[in-house]
């Protein structure tokens, strides 16, 4: 069986009696959806819970014939889900995640710029506050970027993490800087990530630093650089 020309499938999440879950839908009704779980296949049928950091590989069939096409979508659970952003600097159009809960729908982004689950950002920093709905514990903040020089992706200078109980004043969680040169061609993630001792808050926000412009080097040296994030994780 050939290999399908669109990915056949929609992935979204939601919020489960059991957490975060996993929903697929395809856009052809003559195709079976099958998930392989604890290296086990199973054909989809409802929701499926997720816990913790998981990845889900999914495959397809039709008359019980497979199609050669796999999908990973790697998913991520913490207190921040569905829980909507407020955005200092808006992401671009073009790379939304699928829009103002792009940060915190569980949906960890790829190698692939294009898969759908990264927010890009054009000439801007990365600035966004989510209010978690009540106080919670918290000691970890987390964060994964891209890099794609070719594509003028560029990972973050340095990523801030901030928290507080009345959403006025804030205080550092921690700063973590970037070690990987933006002379590195390789299309790759890095997750920066902050523990803390555990504390009270209720408002979280991330900050993170673009490198401004490509350098001098680049193709397109003096041209805004972008940062792409795709998930803003706290636990």
């Amino acid at each position: 069986t050939y290999g399908f020309e669109k990915t056949p499938v929609a992935i979204t999440t939601g919020i489960g009696n059991q957490g975060l879950v996993a929903v697929l839908q395809s856009y052809d009704e003559t195709i079976d959806i099958h998930y392989k779980w604890a290296d086990t296949l199973q054909t989809y049928t409802k929701p499926i819970p997720l816990a913790g950091q998981q990845q889900l590989k999914i495959v397809f069939s039709r008359d019980g014939k497979y199609y050669p096409d796999t999908i990973v979508q790697a998913f991520a659970s913490h207190l921040a889900l569905n829980r909507i952003p407020t955005y200092k600097n808006l992401y671009h159009k073009n790379y939304s995640a699928g829009g103002t809960h792009g940060l915190t729908d569980g949906k960890k982004g790829s190698t692939n710029f294009r898969d759908g689950n990264w927010q890009g950002y054009w000439g801007t920093d990365v600035e966004v506050t989510i209010d978690l709905g009540q106080t919670k514990s918290i000691s970890e903040f987390s964060s994964g970027f891209l890099q794609y020089n070719n594509a003028w992706i560029f990972l973050p200078v340095k990523v801030e993490y901030y928290y507080s109980t009345d959403g006025i004043n804030y205080t550092l969680a921690g700063i973590e800087n970037n070690t990987i040169s933006p002379k590195n061609k390789e299309q790759l993630v890095r997750e920066f990530t902050i523990a803390i001792t555990a504390t009270q808050a209720r408002y979280v926000k991330l900050k993170a630093t673009n490198l401004g412009v490509c350098p001098d080097w680049h193709d397109a040296a003096g041209s805004d650089a972008w940062i792409f994030v795709d998930e803003f994780s706290v636990r």
